[in-house]
């Protein structure tokens, strides 16, 4: 779609903790919202404010179009330097140019909103953007996808007196448990916001990226996700203690985590000693096609979610990824999934915290192979109907357009 940026408006996302085009689950949610945005005639401008990228290096364009979102890294470079200088250096200039990035269009009134990512901590870079909102009185959009600060167990003075949805005037929350949350946030700070729902979401065009289905020897079960969620790893690992007692040959491959990651350091050292090691793969960062189809030819993908306000906030956009390729997702029974799945129809549900519980899903999965391709499929069909990005482009696209 060719964009005309001399006249129309347009939302600016503003990203300082992933990069684009290429990237784990947030790069994915931003360039499904943008995607759907330019597809219902708003055009869409994603501005990466820090150079993020390690070796090796997936992002290297500074800027350029992608599926007709515009994109640019303010810093002018992709990589993140090694100088703690010069990463002071380019935060500087990224600042100063989406600054005036964001002058130049509110100038020209071609702009409807900001939308701001990476509002789960609360941080300098996050609260200089929501300041910069507010003087120039561009409206403020917060994606809320995971607990806000203030709700955790030991907040600190500042997530204490800084309400999470500060300076904002509307938010994109990505489950029933923000809803509720945020209307009570607002109702407590007398703060009038709108509310717009967006769950997980899927791009059915992904499926020409991945092979085909394979049958192989090796019984694979799946983890995608980031070396952050080292409960949730841990919880997998405890389980295929039990699947590996019956299946020997089950194989669990864990993706998500670059070498040069500092935050994965921690899965290498937990690896060893395990009576299962050779049952576990650290595969590292997965190039996107190679990971679709890493899905494809898996038995089950797992995601357990617990019983606590991280996973009730969460809905997991590898979720919607994973039932794209029909394979059968095994999970527990908590937030989102307690409102689209059902056990044993359209996924694996047991209840949260016990690793054998949802080993014997996993075996279930492996010992019927028959019965796990129809949940697969029933899954797939979930997906299609609920999570297709097409579908919620166009609520979000109205939705903006309302916002002052």
């Amino acid at each position: 779609m060719k964009i005309n940026r001399a006249t129309a408006k347009q939302v600016v996302f503003i990203t300082y903790s992933f990069g684009f085009p290429n990237g784990m689950a947030s790069t994915q949610r931003a360039r499904l919202l943008a995607k759907g945005l330019v597809e219902n005639g708003i055009n869409a401008t994603l501005l990466c404010v820090k150079a993020l990228e390690r070796y090796p290096v997936e992002n290297i364009e500074a800027k350029g179009v992608y599926q007709g979102v515009y994109f640019e890294y303010t810093p002018g470079v992709t990589i993140r330097p090694e100088s703690f200088i010069k990463r002071r250096w380019l935060e500087l200039r990224g600042l100063v140019v989406a600054i005036k990035r964001l002058i130049t269009l509110k100038n020209r009134d071609e702009i409807y909103c900001i939308y701001l990512y990476g509002n789960e901590k609360l941080n300098m870079t996050g609260c200089i953007y929501r300041l910069i909102a507010t003087l120039l009185r561009i409206p403020l959009l917060l994606e809320l996808n995971e607990m806000p600060w203030s709700l955790k167990s030991k907040p600190t003075y500042w997530e204490k007196k800084i309400s999470p949805i500060a300076g904002a005037t509307g938010t994109i929350v990505i489950s029933d448990f923000l809803h509720h949350w945020v209307l009570a946030e607002s109702g407590r700070k007398s703060k009038k916001i709108s509310i717009l729902y967006i769950p997980t979401m899927i791009d059915p065009s992904e499926e020409e990226k991945s092979g085909t289905q394979t049958s192989e020897n090796v019984s694979r079960v799946l983890f995608a996700g980031s070396p952050i969620y080292s409960e949730t790893i841990l919880f997998i690992i405890k389980a295929m203690d039990f699947v590996i007692n019956e299946y020997p040959n089950c194989q669990l491959t864990i993706t998500g985590c670059r070498e040069t990651d500092p935050h994965g350091a921690w899965m290498q050292s937990e690896k060893i000693g395990l009576a299962l090691q050779d049952n576990i793969i650290f595969a590292g960062y997965v190039p996107r096609d190679e990971l679709l189809t890493l899905y494809k030819s898996s038995k089950a993908l797992l995601i357990p979610l617990f019983d606590d306000l991280v996973s009730k906030a969460r809905f997991p956009i590898k979720i919607g990824e994973y039932l794209l390729s029909s394979r059968p997702v095994v999970t527990t029974n908590v937030g989102e999934v307690t409102k689209y799945f059902k056990n044993n129809e359209n996924a694996f549900i047991c209840e949260p915290g016990d690793p054998k519980a949802f080993a014997e899903l996993i075996l279930a999965a492996l010992k019927n192979p028959d019965r796990a391709n129809e949940i697969g499929q029933m899954g797939r069909s979930v997906a299609m109907q609920n999570f297709n990005y097409s579908i919620w482009g166009k609520e979000l696209a109205q939705f903006v357009k309302t916002i002052r």
